[in-house]
């Protein structure tokens, strides 16, 4: 029996693995395969390129934002690195990695039958938005593992006792993480709330050794809202942008239930896929998750689901955004309650449970995007291979007119890149500037250049089209590249005179 049951311990083990081992290949795949960087991308590099240490520490420019830490690190990957996709993206990849270790810690401890382990890891582990944020130059991915980890950490610390070293690691520790990771507080709002409400109940002389990380994770949140975030908030652009991704807890209409309504559904798209079996059997289970713990495990339900409620309310005060990017980081915390719901269920009543979990979740399973990417490249604007066929194909002197939201790509790829192609000349354009306004100005001069061109990337196509009808007042369009991605090049001969 003891050999047996070593025999089944080593093959679960096993498993869950091969499936980690699976998600680590596929995040390495895509992040092997290098695609360019994308316009939030871009404009993110640009501040690493441009700033300095304490520049980090202010509102970055190009309506961005981004964790000082995580600015230095990436700082850091490019000075030993070189300006590339590659050291861009190293800190995204290996948070990526560390969460899927993390959730595996979890899951282990609160979830059983193993096969549910070992659902609730490949969600994580081939999901799409998952796959892809860790292989972007942004800061979700180092949101989630950070979470997790932090969550993962008080979890197993939860059955000892706290002493003054203890407090003191957990105090610098939090008010540390802040700087790499803003939605940590909400993490450590949970952490605090779950340590002393223990202390209070249980170990009133524990309860000063908790509260002393608690006020110094305040204190950092605090200056780090006055310094970054309070600018942030203020800004007009981001406002705008976000918008539509701000929740209503107390809609007074039906415009914004269906608006709070499809925001929600929007995370939970993030955590499965978009088809209604899936949301429906996701809100479920995690309904049935979050019931449990907050009447039979009040430490765990303070871990998983007071982060998520106040993320949410952080929402409804137009504080942050439930924009999916951004909450990537309740992914993991709602993969884990829903694991933990269908543990509950399961248990209650196995003889119509198990078939129908077992056919949903695997429908669940055949709808994850992420495992394609073995197969299938993930771009989204191809910038480099439309500069690299301008570069091929341009003379010298030929001006290039760059639209609005081509610009980030366009200046990191021809001026900071560490392969940069240095074209010139060209012109930025600010928002709705044509090209027959300002290109007329740049064939003034001697020798007169024979063509002209202009550099496409993430620009919507009524904004293309316009563009290109513009043209025909100034020349012809005699050549052109287009890539499958968002980016393209267009060659033209100007009408002479202008």
């Amino acid at each position: 029996m003891l050999l047996n049951s070593e025999n089944i311990a080593r093959k679960v083990s096993l498993a869950s693995a091969i499936i980690l081992l699976g998600g680590i290949m596929l995040r390495l795949h895509v992040y092997l395969a290098n695609r360019s960087l994308i316009i939030d991308e871009a404009n993110l590099a640009r501040n690493v390129v441009e700033g300095n240490w304490l520049q980090f520490l202010q509102p970055l420019k190009y309506e961005q934002y981004a964790p000082p830490i995580f600015l230095c690190i990436s700082k850091i990957a490019i000075l030993c690195l070189g300006v590339n996709e590659f050291a861009l993206r190293l800190l995204p990849l290996i948070a990526g990695i560390a969460t899927l270790f993390f959730l595996w810690l979890m899951v282990k401890s609160l979830i059983r039958p193993v096969a549910l382990q070992w659902y609730i890891l490949w969600m994580l582990a081939f999901s799409g938005a998952a796959v892809r944020y860790s292989t972007e130059f942004k800061q979700y991915s180092v949101d989630m593992a950070v979470v997790l980890g932090l969550i993962s950490w008080a979890w197993l610390s939860r059955d000892k006792a706290w002493t003054w070293s203890g407090s003191i690691i957990w105090s610098l520790a939090g008010a540390s993480v802040i700087w790499i990771s803003m939605p940590t507080v909400f993490a450590l709002a949970g952490i605090g709330i779950a340590f002393s409400g223990r202390s209070f109940r249980h170990e009133k002389s524990q309860l000063l050794k908790t509260l002393i990380p608690i006020i110094c994770w305040l204190s950092s949140f605090a200056l780090y809202f006055y310094l970054i975030l309070s600018a942030d908030i203020r800004s007009d652009y981001l406002q705008q942008f976000h918008a539509p991704y701000f929740i209503d807890l107390l809609p007074g209409s039906i415009p914004q239930l269906q608006k709070s309504i499809e925001i929600l559904l929007g995370v939970f798209r993030a955590m499965v896929d978009k088809s209604a079996v899936s949301l429906v059997f996701a809100i479920a289970s995690v309904c049935f998750g979050s019931i449990y713990l907050l009447r039979k495990q009040r430490f765990l339900a303070c871990l998983l689901i007071i982060p998520i409620g106040l993320c949410l309310l952080a929402s409804h005060l137009h504080l942050f955004s439930l924009l999916e990017r951004v909450v990537l980081f309740t992914v993991p915390l709602l993969l884990l309650l829903m694991g933990i719901g269908l543990t509950r269920m399961i248990r209650f009543q196995p003889k119509w449970t198990i078939p129908i979990v077992t056919l949903v979740a695997l429908f669940t399973i055949y709808n994850q995007k992420g495992l394609s990417y073995f197969s299938t490249r993930m771009e989204f604007e191809d910038s480099k291979s439309a500069m690299r066929y301008m570069a091929g194909q341009k003379q010298i002197g030929e001006p290039i007119f760059v639209p609005a939201d081509a610009v980030p790509a366009f200046v990191f790829y021809n001026e900071m890149y560490a392969k940069a192609w240095h074209l010139k000349p060209f012109y930025l354009a600010a928002w709705d500037k044509l090209p027959s306004a300002v290109m007329p100005y740049l064939f003034d001069v001697k020798p007169t250049p024979r063509n002209g061109w202009i550099f496409f990337s993430h620009t919507f196509p009524d904004t293309k089209a316009a563009t290109l009808v513009d043209i025909k007042q100034i020349g012809t369009v005699n050549l052109s590249f287009e890539t499958a991605y968002s980016s393209s090049v267009f060659r033209f001969e100007p009408i002479k005179p202008f």
